[in-house]
């Protein structure tokens, strides 16, 4: 665990201490460790597109910003 997310065992030293070095000079990391369907839908819409194409065919790389596809995602 590292500030509350769960990540490889092979990620906390290195991680942590960038997050240490990023509060010291006054920034904020943030982030999400998982997306539902619904949200993975709802950003290829905004970032994709509105058809079933744009969500569920269209390569990321053609979204802006790039979005994988619904049930693609590492945030799942």
């Amino acid at each position: 665990m590292v500030s509350g997310f769960t990540v490889n065992t092979l990620l906390v030293s290195n991680l942590s201490g960038l997050l240490a070095a990023a509060a010291a000079d006054g920034g904020i990391l943030d982030g999400a460790a998982f997306r539902s369907e619904a949200q993975q839908i709802a950003l290829r819409r905004a970032h994709c597109g509105p058809t079933a194409y744009d969500i569920y065919q269209r390569p990321s790389s053609q979204c802006s910003p790039p979005t994988a596809i619904p049930g693609q995602s590492l945030h799942e």
